[in-house]
Protein backbone atom coordinates (compact mmCIF):
# COMPACT_ATOMS: atom_id res chain seq x y z
CA UNK A 1 0.00 0.00 0.00
CA UNK A 2 2.67 2.29 0.69
CA UNK A 3 5.20 1.09 -2.20
CA UNK A 4 1.71 2.37 -4.41
CA UNK A 5 1.13 5.67 -2.56
CA UNK A 6 4.56 6.53 -2.79
CA UNK A 7 4.79 5.51 -6.91
CA UNK A 8 1.36 7.65 -7.59
CA UNK A 9 2.94 10.70 -6.43
CA UNK A 10 6.26 10.17 -7.86
CA UNK A 11 4.53 9.81 -11.02
CA UNK A 12 2.33 12.25 -12.91
CA UNK A 13 -0.17 13.29 -12.36
CA UNK A 14 0.57 13.11 -9.04
CA UNK A 15 3.27 14.47 -9.19
CA UNK A 16 2.13 17.86 -10.55
CA UNK A 17 -0.60 17.76 -7.86
CA UNK A 18 2.15 17.51 -5.06
CA UNK A 19 3.96 19.82 -6.60
CA UNK A 20 0.88 22.43 -6.77
CA UNK A 21 -0.10 21.62 -3.49
CA UNK A 22 3.67 21.96 -1.73
CA UNK A 23 3.84 25.15 -3.73
CA UNK A 24 0.85 26.64 -2.58
CA UNK A 25 1.81 26.01 1.10
CA UNK A 26 5.00 27.42 -0.17
CA UNK A 27 3.25 30.53 -1.63
CA UNK A 28 1.45 31.21 1.89
CA UNK A 29 4.35 31.44 3.50
CA UNK A 30 5.87 33.99 1.11
CA UNK A 31 8.63 31.45 -0.33
CA UNK A 32 7.95 32.79 -3.80
CA UNK A 33 10.91 31.30 -5.38
CA UNK A 34 10.19 28.17 -3.56
CA UNK A 35 7.32 28.27 -5.03
CA UNK A 36 7.92 28.30 -8.52
CA UNK A 37 10.58 25.78 -8.56
CA UNK A 38 8.54 23.37 -6.57
CA UNK A 39 5.67 23.92 -9.50
CA UNK A 40 8.18 23.99 -12.01
CA UNK A 41 9.96 20.94 -10.94
CA UNK A 42 7.23 18.67 -11.81
CA UNK A 43 6.16 20.40 -14.64
CA UNK A 44 9.21 19.37 -16.17
CA UNK A 45 9.58 16.06 -15.04
CA UNK A 46 6.42 15.43 -16.58
CA UNK A 47 7.42 17.15 -20.17
CA UNK A 48 10.15 14.57 -19.98
CA UNK A 49 8.76 11.60 -19.44
CA UNK A 50 5.90 12.18 -22.24
CA UNK A 51 8.91 12.25 -24.58
CA UNK A 52 8.85 8.26 -26.34
CA UNK A 53 12.77 8.26 -26.53
CA UNK A 54 12.60 8.90 -22.58
CA UNK A 55 10.78 5.58 -22.24
CA UNK A 56 12.37 3.74 -24.78
CA UNK A 57 16.23 4.70 -23.44
CA UNK A 58 14.82 3.45 -19.97
CA UNK A 59 13.07 0.31 -21.35
CA UNK A 60 15.29 -0.75 -24.03
CA UNK A 61 18.20 -2.10 -21.37
CA UNK A 62 16.11 -3.51 -19.59
CA UNK A 63 14.27 -5.88 -22.94
CA UNK A 64 18.18 -6.08 -24.05
CA UNK A 65 19.41 -7.40 -20.75
CA UNK A 66 16.55 -10.40 -20.58
CA UNK A 67 16.95 -11.56 -24.09
CA UNK A 68 20.69 -11.47 -23.48
CA UNK A 69 20.35 -13.44 -20.60
CA UNK A 70 17.87 -16.04 -21.79
CA UNK A 71 19.79 -16.88 -24.61
CA UNK A 72 23.13 -17.32 -22.83
CA UNK A 73 21.09 -20.02 -20.27
CA UNK A 74 19.94 -21.68 -23.01
CA UNK A 75 23.17 -22.42 -24.46
CA UNK A 76 24.34 -23.78 -21.17
CA UNK A 77 21.41 -25.69 -20.11
CA UNK A 78 18.00 -27.69 -21.28
CA UNK A 79 14.58 -25.61 -20.71
CA UNK A 80 12.87 -26.75 -17.65
CA UNK A 81 10.48 -29.29 -17.84
CA UNK A 82 8.15 -26.32 -15.63
CA UNK A 83 6.82 -23.20 -16.82
CA UNK A 84 5.69 -20.43 -14.30
CA UNK A 85 3.79 -17.58 -15.94
CA UNK A 86 3.54 -14.48 -13.99
CA UNK A 87 -0.25 -12.36 -13.95
CA UNK A 88 -0.58 -9.23 -15.36
CA UNK A 89 -2.26 -9.72 -19.08
CA UNK A 90 -5.30 -11.37 -18.25
CA UNK A 91 -8.23 -9.72 -16.20
CA UNK A 92 -12.50 -10.10 -15.96
CA UNK A 93 -14.06 -10.41 -18.88
CA UNK A 94 -17.39 -7.78 -17.19
CA UNK A 95 -19.26 -7.23 -14.61
CA UNK A 96 -22.32 -9.75 -15.01
CA UNK A 97 -21.99 -13.25 -13.63
CA UNK A 98 -21.96 -14.79 -17.16
CA UNK A 99 -18.56 -13.23 -18.30
CA UNK A 100 -17.37 -13.54 -14.79
CA UNK A 101 -18.05 -17.44 -14.92
CA UNK A 102 -16.47 -18.56 -18.39
CA UNK A 103 -14.88 -15.03 -20.16
CA UNK A 104 -11.68 -13.17 -19.59
CA UNK A 105 -9.80 -9.89 -21.07
CA UNK A 106 -6.72 -9.64 -22.77
CA UNK A 107 -3.99 -7.19 -22.64
CA UNK A 108 -0.84 -6.87 -24.59
CA UNK A 109 1.13 -8.68 -21.84
CA UNK A 110 -1.18 -11.99 -22.38
CA UNK A 111 1.36 -12.52 -24.47
CA UNK A 112 2.64 -14.34 -22.05
CA UNK A 113 -0.28 -17.07 -21.64
CA UNK A 114 0.56 -17.49 -24.91
CA UNK A 115 3.99 -17.84 -25.32
CA UNK A 116 3.95 -20.75 -22.48
CA UNK A 117 0.91 -22.56 -24.21
CA UNK A 118 3.51 -22.55 -27.09
CA UNK A 119 6.19 -24.12 -24.89
CA UNK A 120 3.67 -26.73 -24.21
CA UNK A 121 2.17 -27.62 -27.30
CA UNK A 122 5.58 -28.02 -28.82
CA UNK A 123 6.60 -30.45 -25.86
CA UNK A 124 9.44 -28.65 -24.32
CA UNK A 125 7.30 -28.15 -21.05
CA UNK A 126 5.26 -30.57 -18.57
CA UNK A 127 3.21 -27.87 -17.00
CA UNK A 128 2.41 -24.45 -16.45
CA UNK A 129 2.35 -23.06 -13.37
CA UNK A 130 0.11 -20.25 -13.79
CA UNK A 131 0.78 -17.49 -10.91
CA UNK A 132 -1.51 -14.87 -10.17
CA UNK A 133 -4.39 -13.33 -7.15
CA UNK A 134 -6.46 -10.76 -8.44
CA UNK A 135 -8.80 -9.98 -4.25
CA UNK A 136 -11.36 -10.42 -6.62
CA UNK A 137 -13.91 -13.41 -6.72
CA UNK A 138 -11.78 -15.35 -9.77
CA UNK A 139 -7.91 -15.53 -9.34
CA UNK A 140 -6.10 -14.37 -12.37
CA UNK A 141 -4.37 -17.57 -12.19
CA UNK A 142 -8.41 -18.73 -12.63
CA UNK A 143 -8.65 -16.40 -16.01
CA UNK A 144 -5.26 -17.13 -17.60
CA UNK A 145 -6.12 -20.87 -16.84
CA UNK A 146 -9.15 -20.44 -19.05
CA UNK A 147 -6.92 -18.97 -21.50
CA UNK A 148 -4.19 -21.01 -22.04
CA UNK A 149 -6.62 -24.51 -21.97
CA UNK A 150 -8.37 -22.52 -24.84
CA UNK A 151 -5.47 -22.65 -26.74
CA UNK A 152 -5.33 -26.36 -26.50
CA UNK A 153 -3.66 -26.63 -22.50
CA UNK A 154 -5.45 -29.49 -20.47
CA UNK A 155 -6.38 -28.65 -16.91
CA UNK A 156 -4.42 -31.78 -16.14
CA UNK A 157 -1.12 -30.14 -16.66
CA UNK A 158 -1.73 -26.58 -14.89
CA UNK A 159 -1.16 -25.81 -11.54
CA UNK A 160 -3.00 -22.82 -10.07
CA UNK A 161 -1.32 -20.58 -7.24
CA UNK A 162 -4.43 -17.76 -6.98
CA UNK A 163 -3.30 -15.81 -3.55
CA UNK A 164 -0.32 -13.53 -4.99
CA UNK A 165 -0.66 -10.20 -5.59
CA UNK A 166 3.19 -8.70 -6.76
CA UNK A 167 6.24 -9.91 -7.83
CA UNK A 168 7.94 -11.01 -4.67
CA UNK A 169 4.68 -13.03 -3.47
CA UNK A 170 4.67 -14.60 -6.67
CA UNK A 171 8.34 -16.49 -6.34
CA UNK A 172 7.38 -17.05 -2.72
CA UNK A 173 4.05 -18.94 -3.26
CA UNK A 174 4.77 -20.89 -6.20
CA UNK A 175 7.93 -21.70 -4.40
CA UNK A 176 5.87 -23.37 -1.66
CA UNK A 177 3.62 -24.45 -4.43
CA UNK A 178 6.65 -26.27 -5.99
CA UNK A 179 7.95 -27.55 -2.73
CA UNK A 180 4.04 -29.25 -2.05
CA UNK A 181 3.92 -31.12 -5.44
CA UNK A 182 7.29 -32.49 -5.26
CA UNK A 183 9.34 -30.38 -8.28
CA UNK A 184 12.54 -29.42 -8.31
CA UNK A 185 13.65 -25.44 -8.32
CA UNK A 186 14.31 -25.37 -12.01
CA UNK A 187 11.40 -23.50 -13.89
CA UNK A 188 11.08 -21.73 -17.03
CA UNK A 189 10.15 -18.15 -16.30
CA UNK A 190 7.38 -16.27 -18.45
CA UNK A 191 6.66 -13.18 -18.52
CA UNK A 192 7.11 -9.78 -20.48
CA UNK A 193 10.47 -8.76 -21.53
CA UNK A 194 10.36 -5.71 -19.39
CA UNK A 195 9.55 -7.37 -16.14
CA UNK A 196 11.75 -10.72 -16.55
CA UNK A 197 15.13 -9.05 -15.27
CA UNK A 198 13.33 -8.02 -11.70
CA UNK A 199 11.16 -10.89 -11.30
CA UNK A 200 14.13 -13.06 -11.96
CA UNK A 201 16.14 -11.52 -8.57
CA UNK A 202 12.39 -12.44 -6.81
CA UNK A 203 12.47 -15.98 -7.96
CA UNK A 204 16.31 -16.36 -7.19
CA UNK A 205 15.54 -14.90 -3.51
CA UNK A 206 13.08 -17.26 -3.46
CA UNK A 207 15.34 -20.12 -4.09
CA UNK A 208 14.38 -20.89 -7.28
CA UNK A 209 16.34 -21.63 -10.20
CA UNK A 210 14.90 -19.98 -13.08
CA UNK A 211 15.63 -19.47 -16.96
CA UNK A 212 13.68 -16.43 -18.20
CA UNK A 213 11.41 -16.72 -21.25
CA UNK A 214 10.92 -13.58 -22.69
CA UNK A 215 7.01 -13.16 -24.47
CA UNK A 216 6.81 -9.71 -25.58
CA UNK A 217 8.85 -6.70 -26.15
CA UNK A 218 7.29 -3.34 -26.42
CA UNK A 219 10.81 -1.71 -27.59
CA UNK A 220 13.65 -3.98 -28.21
CA UNK A 221 12.94 -4.21 -32.20
CA UNK A 222 10.32 -2.35 -32.91
CA UNK A 223 10.20 0.47 -35.77
CA UNK A 224 11.12 4.42 -34.24
CA UNK A 225 10.94 7.51 -36.32
CA UNK A 226 12.60 10.41 -34.91
CA UNK A 227 9.89 13.28 -35.36
CA UNK A 228 7.56 10.42 -33.06
CA UNK A 229 10.54 10.18 -30.30
CA UNK A 230 10.04 13.64 -29.85
CA UNK A 231 6.13 14.35 -29.55
CA UNK A 232 4.70 13.91 -25.95
CA UNK A 233 2.23 11.28 -25.24
CA UNK A 234 0.53 9.68 -22.01
CA UNK A 235 1.81 6.35 -23.48
CA UNK A 236 5.22 7.64 -23.53
CA UNK A 237 4.40 8.80 -19.50
CA UNK A 238 3.51 5.09 -18.68
CA UNK A 239 6.08 3.71 -20.51
CA UNK A 240 9.07 5.62 -18.45
CA UNK A 241 6.91 4.87 -15.28
CA UNK A 242 6.64 0.68 -15.72
CA UNK A 243 10.60 0.82 -16.67
CA UNK A 244 11.49 3.02 -13.69
CA UNK A 245 9.39 0.82 -11.59
CA UNK A 246 11.45 -2.23 -12.79
CA UNK A 247 14.67 -0.57 -12.50
CA UNK A 248 13.96 -0.07 -8.85
CA UNK A 249 12.42 -3.46 -8.11
CA UNK A 250 15.59 -5.28 -10.00
CA UNK A 251 17.98 -3.33 -8.00
CA UNK A 252 15.73 -4.07 -4.65
CA UNK A 253 15.78 -7.84 -5.71
CA UNK A 254 19.11 -8.76 -6.06
CA UNK A 255 19.67 -7.93 -2.25
CA UNK A 256 17.35 -10.43 -1.16
CA UNK A 257 15.62 -8.24 1.45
Amino acid sequence: MVSQLLQGIAFPPGILLAGLVAGGVAAKLGRWRLAFALVALPFAVTLLLALPWVGHSIVMPLEQRALADSQAALSSRPLPRTAVVLGGGVGMAGSSESAAATGYDLSGASDRVVAAARLWRQGQVDRLVLAGGSGAAISEAELMARFAADLGVPRAAMLLEADSRNTRENAVRVAALLRQNQLGPDIALVTSAIHLPRAMAEFRCAGLSPVGVPAEFEVLGAPREFLGEWIPSLGAIDLARRGLKEWVGTIRGQSCN
